[in-house]
């Protein structure tokens, strides 16, 4: 929420009025999800209500990646079984989408199943979605670290790519983080990794992109300042030398991609048709 506008702070103060204070203000007939339908290069929102989340009706979309050197990923699954590699410790490798065919309403919870092998024992995974106009401008927003932060991003370990299969979803993978499970080198495994929501309308001809990396996303250009650097991760970064020694986590990291591995990227479409609530 914008906290501390005046449409931020009257929320709030519902909120906060009915629960605490005992106030019959109608809160408890409020929907339970809000949403602020976003576009590109506005601030302007549209406020819209829903009764679940993720929405009900909500097409799950996978765009697969080609590995073939072509940099794409599409609906339809390559064919050709191939690979792509990359130092870890660099701004990564990315894949785009062809063109939106129609306004598009990507709203919810992302997710990115992956099949990685790593030189060393284990690897970090830095997932970045990010929008992009047709003229090839980002589309990104004011965040809670930086005022350019991109559509989505997402992190694992490998080593911790264990999963609790009850609670975890194709949409919202649930690591358990008990089970530190080291890597063989040239092995590969497959990993689901959680991609926060997002709430955007892109228009047709937009594309829509994912970026891998073993670093944080770090957007190329020059700092605002040393305190925001507006580079897309904030000033508070993965880089402590004791948490990442490089020699685990400064290897190469390979991404497999094909009928074989089938690595995609899982977006929340919501169809024009469809009813709210």
């Amino acid at each position: 929420e914008w906290f501390y506008l005046e449409y931020g702070m009257e929320l709030q103060k519902r909120f906060f009025d009915y629960y605490l204070k005992g106030d019959k203000n109608g809160w408890n007939r409020e929907p339970k999800v809000w949403l602020n339908l976003r576009r590109p290069f506005t601030d302007e929102v549209e406020l819209r209500k829903e009764s679940e989340w993720p929405l009900k009706g909500t097409r799950w979309t996978k765009y697969y990646l080609d590995a073939s050197g072509k940099g794409k990923m599409s609906t339809k699954a390559p064919k050709a079984n191939r690979k792509k590699e990359f130092r870890a410790l660099t701004r990564g490798i990315t894949w785009k989408s062809e063109p939106l065919p129609r306004e598009t309403e990507f709203t919810g919870p992302m997710a990115a199943k992956l099949f990685v092998s790593s030189t060393t024992e284990d690897c970090d995974l830095f997932i970045t979605v990010q929008g992009w106009s047709d003229k090839g401008r980002e589309v990104h927003f004011q965040g809670t670290v930086d005022p350019k932060t991109p559509l989505g991003q997402g992190w694992l370990r490998v080593s911790h790519r264990k999963l609790d299969e009850e609670k975890s979803e194709p949409w919202r993978p649930y690591h358990t983080h008990d089970d530190k499970q080291m890597l063989t080198p040239g092995q590969i495994y497959e990993v689901d990794v959680e991609i926060w929501p997002q709430c955007i309308i892109l228009p047709k001809g937009f594309q829509i992109s994912i970026n891998i990396a073993g670093q944080d996303f770090d957007r190329p250009g020059p700092a605002v300042d040393a305190y925001v650097p507006s580079r897309g991760s904030g000033v508070f970064l993965h880089d402590h030398p004791l948490d990442r020694p490089k020699e685990i986590f400064g290897g190469k990291t390979t991404i497999h991609t094909g009928p074989k591995h089938k690595s995609y990227l899982l977006m929340p479409v919501i169809p024009k048709n469809r009813k709210s609530i």
